[in-house]
């Protein structure tokens, strides 16, 4: 299982965000002496082995977030904000397209990972299932689950102009084989 470049750029413009630049060269200098096998320079299109990307995900946890796990779900919705308003689905949220959003999930998926699957729907009155299946066990982690998820509810919001509340149906963080999040908007 592969993760695309795009995923690790849109990582480093959060923290550095959040961190500062400086610090975040410090860390990403160490940790890639450490890793050699991981790519180097990343470009959008680069596959880096899930293996060592979830690797950078625990140490920039670790490290530069103080451990804290649901980090991953601030993440997600910060890829959210950024992919629905300076980024490419920006036009979604513009256009108030929730249907268009809501069948957008599996494309979503796949730009940035190429093992498993997601699937989203909407009942049309205001409950929106987003599942994911499909990732070996191996990779059961908790950046899958709560960056995904947070990414896909913060997209929501964006798109409805109205607040989400959230129900896990399953997922890595309860021992599950998937991930099922129910969103009802309003």
């Amino acid at each position: 299982m592969q993760v695309k470049g795009t995923a690790f750029l849109a990582r480093r413009a959060l923290i550095e965000k959040d961190v500062g630049a400086a610090r975040v060269k410090t860390f990403l200098d160490r940790f890639l002496a450490s890793h050699r096998g991981f790519p180097s320079p990343v470009l959008p299109t680069t596959l880096i082995p899930i293996e060592l990307f979830l690797e950078l995900q625990d140490a920039i946890v670790a490290e530069l977030y103080a451990g804290e796990e649901h980090s991953y779900w601030r993440f997600g919705r910060a890829s959210g904000e950024w992919a629905l308003t300076e980024g490419p689905y920006r036009r979604l949220r513009e256009e108030k397209s929730l249907a268009e959003f809501v069948a957008s999930g599996a494309v979503l998926y796949r730009n940035y990972f190429t093992e498993g699957q997601a699937r989203t729907t909407t009942d049309g009155q205001g409950t929106v299932d987003f599942l994911i299946e499909g990732i070996p066990p191996r990779f059961h982690h908790l950046y899958f689950e709560y960056s995904t998820a947070g990414y896909f509810e913060r997209g929501l919001e964006l798109v409805t102009g109205r607040p989400v509340r959230r129900t896990r149906i399953a997922g890595f963080s309860a021992g599950d084989d998937r991930i099922q999040y129910r969103f009802r908007i309003g």
